[in-house]
């Protein structure tokens, strides 16, 4: 009996931890811009002293909506300096897109880009994308 109650136990765990576990990112923090534009914030993570930020863009409207993500104006700020993209040896930005980013309703889209790391002693950052509004005070994970 009192395995069958321990085999019961141990099921119904294994049952609550399946029914939490999600096949979405975590979001680290979301922002707004205009005409019901919202983006989750997915990774902020330094490897290798590259900082990789990751975005998923969502929008209400049923109408195409685009934001131009120029690498240029893709950027962070830490402990007053701003840091901006990486290019590769080909002078190419390390990114997913360089030009117009289309979504909308039930159509999201997914933004990345690579960075340059700030000093080990910085912790959180400024994180600035066209057209959206900042995010503040982010927190860098680090692995060692």
């Amino acid at each position: 009996m009192k395995l069958k109650i321990a085999f019961l136990t141990l099921m119904a765990v294994f049952l609550l931890m399946a029914g939490s576990v999600s096949a979405e990112p975590p979001v680290l923090q979301s922002s707004y811009g205009s005409n019901g534009v919202s983006v989750d914030l997915l990774r902020c993570k330094v490897v290798n002293n590259i900082v990789s930020l990751a975005f998923e863009f969502k929008s209400k409207s049923k109408e195409l909506t685009q934001i131009m993500m120029d690498p240029r104006k893709v950027y962070y700020i830490a402990d007053g300096k701003k840091y901006s993209m990486l290019k590769d040896e080909d002078g190419k930005w390390i990114t997913s897109h360089t030009s117009w980013l289309p979504f909308k309703d039930g159509k999201n889209a997914i933004y990345w880009a690579k960075f340059p790391a700030p000093p080990e002693n910085v912790k959180t950052i400024q994180i600035n994308l066209p057209q959206i509004m900042p995010f503040e005070e982010q927190e860098l994970q680090r692995t060692q």
